[in-house]
């Protein structure tokens, strides 16, 4: 995993075009991927207009000067890139360009929202980092910096960046040790297990805590699946249905969630007049269930486990 380009914010503010595309061209090119003309032309756009902007910066912030700058920098799981990434002290902001004017500055920013979170759940050297998004591009609407939330973001036209970005410093930089940025381009990307393996986890007596070991994003799962237990709880003692939507990233853990909440609330009923379920129409998620289990109770019994093949 990195960056097709990495350099510091006063190099790339002073390279030719020409260099920079062709950095990108051939990275690329060694993911084993080609260069369309659409791709191309939004690069050349987009060199110009954050150099513009970037330059602005640097008159405003000198020390930015020395701030990392990855152009396409890769989510392995999402198999997704971030146009722009800068290192910037001890803040990581997440910049997603729009060439044209099709896009709604809403949602561009959506989806940089949606990177900033996939890194602060699962890339290591990004925990505990503030994380914003900004969407660049000749927008329709426009979304101001939002003091309360740093989270949100802004959505701000090529001459905006530079002013966002100094009201975003000044309100949240420079409250931690910087970000070293050899470290973070070089660190390990974890998300949680994938559905398969969790699901023959759980039904070994293994426990969220231990499914997501040394994985990025356990906070947010153990707030999710309390958050969703404490839901199905206040239900039942009602007599009332609820609908729960759990949402994000491939990986994000979402059914592990799912699972991990039957079981708990599993140990807490009577299960001769209650029953806690997990449906999924995933059928190798099923069928990994079924035998997991059918091995699970062959084990504890020393009963042979074809008694309990599933059907």
């Amino acid at each position: 995993m990195g960056a097709l380009y990495s350099g510091r914010l006063s190099a790339f503010i002073n390279a030719e075009n020409v260099q920079l595309l062709g950095t990108l061209t051939g990275g690329l090119a060694r993911e084993g991927f080609d260069t369309t003309r659409d791709t191309t032309f939004s690069w050349e756009h987009e060199f110009v207009e954050l150099q513009t902007s970037l330059r602005d910066l640097a008159k405003a912030l000198p020390a930015s000067a020395e701030w990392t700058l990855l152009l396409e920098y890769i989510l392995p799981v999402v198999g997704q890139r971030i146009d722009c990434v800068l290192l910037a002290d001890d803040i990581i902001y997440v910049i997603e360009y729009k060439c044209g004017e099709s896009t709604t500055g809403r949602a561009a920013l959506q989806q940089a929202q949606d990177y900033a979170l996939n890194l602060a759940d699962f890339h290591e050297e990004s925990r505990g980092r503030r994380a914003i998004p900004i969407a660049v591009g000749s927008f329709r609407g426009l979304v101001p910096v939002d003091l309360k939330a740093s989270k949100q973001g802004a959505a701000v036209k090529p001459e905006g960046l530079a002013s966002a970005m100094c009201v975003c410093h000044r309100a949240w930089g420079n409250r931690q040790a910087p970000i070293e940025s050899t470290a973070w381009e070089r660190s390990r990307y974890f998300p949680v297990p994938t559905m398969i393996e969790a699901a023959s986890a759980i039904y070994r007596n293994h426990d969220v805590r231990e499914l997501a070991h040394s994985r990025a994003g356990i906070d947010n799962l153990e707030l999710t699946q309390t958050a969703v237990t404490c839901i199905v709880r206040e239900a039942r003692n009602r007599g009332t249905k609820k609908l729960i939507l759990i949402t994000g990233v491939p990986g994000a853990g979402k059914t592990l969630a799912g699972l991990n909440v039957v079981q708990h609330l599993a140990n807490e009923m009577d299960l001769d007049n209650e029953q806690a379920s997990f449906l999924s129409g995933n059928g190798p998620l099923v069928k990994v269930l079924q035998e997991a289990l059918v091995r699970s109770v062959g084990r504890r019994s020393g009963v042979s486990t074809r008694q309990f093949a599933p059907a």
